[in-house]
């Protein structure tokens, strides 16, 4: 094994998998990608080919081999940005396996992959929508994304069924919606207030951050309430209340 080790950087990866396919030779099929993934990506070893295939394969074993802690040991290692583990391939695998859910989060928590902590959030197994709008409203500084997430995810951030097991920490289906249109009020209001003064700031919006070439017009967020007529009747009402005729700059 020694010697197939040796011809990282060297040798096709492929090459040597194909040789530990078979289930018998798990074991060094998992020592040889553990090797591999370690290895950084230089101008030398243009051999090493696809890494997502080699994240998704060393992660995939130790799935066969239900070895929750040798996953749990890749994911707190420090890696710089030529390594071969491929983080969001370790995200997916993650989330495609029953029971591995909290492993996925924990990763896109540790790499900050915020809008897809929120997409687990809101689709997978540990879904919890109130966790996935405080991340859109804290985590997430780019108000194109914020928005953006609204748009992908409107329909189950406004029309929250009490069967899904998304209310684990607000009180019923009315306290989701609630806190869904106070965010999308909060986003507004800031779109607002720097359109009315490109140079506005506030301890409020601290995490805030929307490109001054970038545009969002109030018509793009209404399209969000899509068959809720009733609450967007609610978000309209508050936005002229408190901002008249400002609201027709965005």
């Amino acid at each position: 094994m020694n010697e197939y080790l040796k011809t990282i950087g060297f040798e096709a990866p492929s090459y040597v998998i194909e040789k530990f396919l078979e289930v018998q030779n798990l074991d060094l099929l998992i020592l040889y990608l553990e090797r591999l993934i370690e290895t950084p990506i230089t101008k030398n070893n243009n051999l090493l080919g696809n890494n997502k295939d080699y994240t998704a394969l060393l992660l995939n074993c130790y799935l066969k081999q239900q070895k929750k802690d040798k996953i749990q040991e890749q994911m707190i290692k420090d890696r710089g940005s030529d390594s071969i583990f491929d983080v969001q391939t370790a995200i997916d695998v993650c989330r495609q396996k029953e029971g591995y859910s909290d492993l996925a989060i924990e990763l896109a928590r540790r790499y900050e992959k915020w809008d897809v902590l929120v997409s687990i959030y809101i689709e997978d197994e540990n879904s919890n929508i109130s966790k996935a709008l405080t991340i859109i409203d804290e985590n997430i500084r780019d108000v194109k994304t914020k928005v953006k997430l609204f748009q992908q995810y409107g329909s189950q951030l406004l029309n929250i069924k009490i069967e899904n097991n998304h209310l684990q920490d607000v009180s019923g289906t009315h306290g989701v919606e609630k806190k869904s249109t106070e965010l999308l009020y909060k986003i507004t209001k800031f779109l607002i207030l720097r359109a009315k003064n490109p140079t506005f700031s506030s301890v409020e919006y601290e995490n805030y951050y929307l490109d001054t070439h970038k545009k969002i017009k109030l018509s793009e967020i209404i399209k969000i309430f899509v068959d809720r007529n009733d609450l967007l009747s609610d978000f309209l009402k508050k936005i002229i209340d408190n901002h008249g005729e400002d609201s027709t700059k965005i």
